[in-house]
């Protein structure tokens, strides 16, 4: 594996995510993906470097390819990070990069070899670099072409924004750890749950996969949403909440506290209870990390973000003033954390689904693929 401080007059083979939200009028509405790897591609244009960009946009199909392509957006792109980058879609020919340029390959997912991890296709764009460098952890859960495939014939390294969300992770659960993991499905959280419970001192679980667990134990949950799924873990490690908010919907705004053993069967739970959530910052004001990952209520709707945006202030409230270190990741829980005036958090990923795989397994196969690089 190379150091990417090492990296310095060669033509570089850059992954990034630069799959970004866009409006219906075609506009970027959140630049942060493209923010975070600014450090290092200014790294290795100051190291002399020429760049060749690799992302995907989108679940291009062959119907609305148009729609995903970098062409539409590129000039957004340049504007916000002041580089002038142009768009190629044809490797065919031997790409003439000079030092200080650089060239972005259309959406990686237009090729047919790239979520297919064809060899041939990561050996075509590996000929047009010297050293490959991954900047997208939160693509690196997948076995693609241009995240695995590419460091089979090319020296490899992490880039800055990787490196440091590797480590942050790595060292994010341990026995002084105390995680909050919400969500709506504990089927795609059970095996990150299973995987904690081991490392940590404490899991808390909040949001509808705890409905899953209610009515593995006999309670009733009434028209609460509830996958179609036994599970029923009792550990003194894991944490389940005892009271909620409760509804005959969504857009209902009489809504109830009630126990867990007293759920109305013609309403809903929406969110975490007072009591319960009393209870959890307890547990976490002892913590000496905090690892949240998913909302604990309907928090898309008023009042039954209460207990989410709580629990996110709380967090914010022991990392300033506690030293409690907090690391927070997920869609969702981003979305949550806006509410916010002045959030004060750790470390915060946008890795999505590369955070949770992480968690589960210690590793991706990004990671592994730039272990055991070309060198």
């Amino acid at each position: 594996m190379v150091d990417v401080e090492d990296v310095k007059d060669c033509r570089v083979v850059l992954r990034v995510d630069f799959n970004v939200p866009v409006n219906q009028e075609g506009l970027i509405t959140d630049f942060s993906r493209i923010a975070v790897v600014l450090p290092t591609i200014n790294l290795l244009l100051k190291n002399g470097c020429a760049i060749l960009l690799l992302s995907h946009f989108g679940k291009p199909t062959a119907a609305i390819k148009e729609k995903f392509s970098f062409e539409r957006i590129i000039g957004q792109i340049c504007q916000f990070t002041g580089l002038d980058i142009r768009v190629v879609s044809d490797l065919s020919n031997e790409l003439l990069l000079r030092q200080g340029e650089i060239i972005l390959l259309e959406n990686v997912r237009f090729f047919a070899g790239e979520v297919e991890n064809d060899s041939k296709f990561a050996m075509l764009i590996a000929r047009h670099g010297d050293v490959y460098v991954n900047d997208a952890f939160s693509v690196s859960h997948r076995e693609h072409a241009s995240v695995v495939g590419i460091p089979q014939f090319l020296p490899s390294a992490m880039g800055l924004a990787f490196l440091r969300e590797y480590q942050e992770l790595d060292s994010a659960a341990t026995k002084g750890t105390v995680a909050v993991i919400g969500g709506s499905k504990i089927s795609t959280k059970l095996p990150l749950i299973r995987g904690l419970l081991k490392k940590v001192k404490m899991v808390i679980l909040g949001g509808a996969l705890v409905n899953v667990i209610l009515r593995s134990r006999g309670y009733n949950v009434g028209k609460s949403m509830c996958e179609d799924c036994h599970c029923d873990i009792t550990l003194p490690e894991l944490f389940i909440p005892f009271d909620f908010v409760t509804s005959h919907g969504v857009e209902d705004q009489n809504f109830h506290f009630t126990d867990a053993r007293m759920i109305p069967h013609n309403e809903m739970i929406l969110d975490i209870g007072p009591a319960s959530l009393i209870a959890m910052k307890g547990i976490l004001s002892k913590a000496e990390k905090i690892l949240w990952n998913g909302p604990i209520g309907a928090f898309e709707f008023e009042p039954f973000c209460s207990g989410t945006h709580e629990l996110a202030r709380f967090i914010s409230f022991l990392t300033k003033n506690a030293n409690i270190k907090s690391i927070i990741g997920g869609g969702d829980t981003l979305a949550a954390i806006k509410s916010l005036q002045e959030p004060c958090f750790s470390y915060i990923s946008t890795s999505g689904g590369a955070f949770l795989k992480f968690q589960e397994e210690g590793t991706l196969p990004g990671i592994e693929a730039i272990k055991k690089c070309k060198v």
